[in-house]
């Protein structure tokens, strides 16, 4: 019976014990604005996080790679000539997303004066 009991304890704490960790995630950018001229270019930004991560862009002249990874990488922001005339600057914004955390970059492209 003594035995019995003591099982009993022992499963007892060992599945209290078990219960699920809650996730942390974290993601760090190393800038948090891109600015370019009006001639294009590429830039890059460090990524750093602890888990998988995906980027996603607001404008289809703003080209970055990788889009997806997983821990510290380098990200290559490009984008073409600005050859618009009909205003001071455009803009995207790249949201950079781990599990519950993300954090945005600002691209400023300066039009042709």
């Amino acid at each position: 019976m003594r035995t019995l009991l003591k099982c009993l304890l022992l499963c007892s704490l060992i599945i209290s014990g078990c219960k699920e960790k809650e996730e942390i995630f974290y993601i760090e950018l190393d800038t948090d604005i891109l600015s370019f001229e009006y001639e294009g270019g590429s830039k890059t930004i460090k990524v750093s996080s602890n888990e998988e991560w995906a980027v996603f862009v607001d404008a289809d002249w703003c080209r970055v790679a990788p889009k997806i990874g997983k821990g510290d990488l380098s990200v290559k922001v490009g984008v073409p000539v600005n050859d618009s005339f009909d205003s001071f600057k455009r803009e995207a914004t790249l949201r950079f997303i781990c599990g519950t955390e993300s954090a945005t970059v600002r691209v400023i492209q300066f039009a042709q004066e």
